[in-house]
């Protein structure tokens, strides 16, 4: 029952973490298509061997 109520907590706060997360890469999604029409099909999908966006991954760096 202990962990129970401990985990609750972390639960919550976990779900709130991914539904900004996603919320923040279809924003940067969004402007991107709008700003560099075309962009998405470049660089869509996962970068596998890190595990990163790579649309995320390409405007950070530049």
């Amino acid at each position: 029952m202990k962990n129970r109520l401990e985990l609750k907590p972390l639960g919550r706060q976990y779900r709130h973490y991914m539904r900004m997360r996603v919320e923040s890469v279809l924003e940067l999604t969004h402007l991107l298509d709008y700003t560099m029409p075309g962009i998405k099909t470049l660089l869509k999908g996962w970068n596998e061997p890190n595990g990163k966006y790579k649309l995320g991954d390409s405007v950070e760096e530049y």
